[in-house]
């Protein structure tokens, strides 16, 4: 019986440890479980925060598009605005090119009557030069004769001497206290009239 008790003994305690290694493992399993639970409830809770976040975005990206959908109908009125006065400023436009146009026709008619004014201002200079020229000589001679009359002791007076040259009537009143101008102040004095 000894050698059955110790065969005995000896199952006992293989089955004590069997018993004791399946404990360990389901132990380690139960551990290992546990932690995998723990990771997917941490997961569970990461993912749950993400859905609240996307939730979140997703409302702020709704907010953004109303928004965005508000800025595009102002925009189109706004561009409706500027196309009717974009018209408004080319019938404008338009209507002074014409003006314009008249304008230009109105210049050329304005340039070419210039031109002509100015050919003849040019034959009036140049008939005044020469009376300024005969002016000159007319009074040369006056200024010899009254010369020529004095050394002949010869008095002329009169209050007013009328003479007519180039078809123009010439009055002289004399004046005790006038002086022979100059020149220059001759030339003045003609073209002031």
């Amino acid at each position: 019986m000894s050698v059955a008790k110790g065969k005995l003994i000896i199952l006992a305690v293989a089955l004590l440890a069997i018993a004791l290694v399946w404990g360990i493992i389901t132990t380690f399993r139960l551990l290992a479980s546990q932690s995998a639970l723990h990771l997917a409830q941490t997961n569970l809770t990461q993912t749950q925060d993400e859905l609240t976040d996307a939730r979140q975005q997703v409302t702020d990206l709704q907010t953004s598009l109303k928004t965005t959908q508000d800025n595009l109908t102002q925009t189109q009125s706004i561009l409706t605005q500027t196309q009717t006065q974009l018209d408004t400023t080319k019938t404008a436009l338009d209507s002074t090119k014409t003006q314009l146009s008249e304008t230009q026709i109105q210049l050329s008619i304005t340039q070419s009557q210039l031109s002509s004014t100015t050919s003849e201002l040019s034959t009036v200079k140049t008939q005044l030069t020469d009376t300024q020229s005969q002016l000159a000589s007319s009074m040369q001679q006056i200024t010899d004769y009254e010369k020529t009359m004095q050394a002949l002791g010869i008095t002329v007076h009169s209050a007013t001497t009328s003479w007519t040259f180039n078809g123009l009537t010439w009055t002289h009143n004399d004046n005790a206290q006038a002086l022979n101008p100059t020149w220059n102040q001759l030339v003045t004095f003609i073209t002031a009239r």
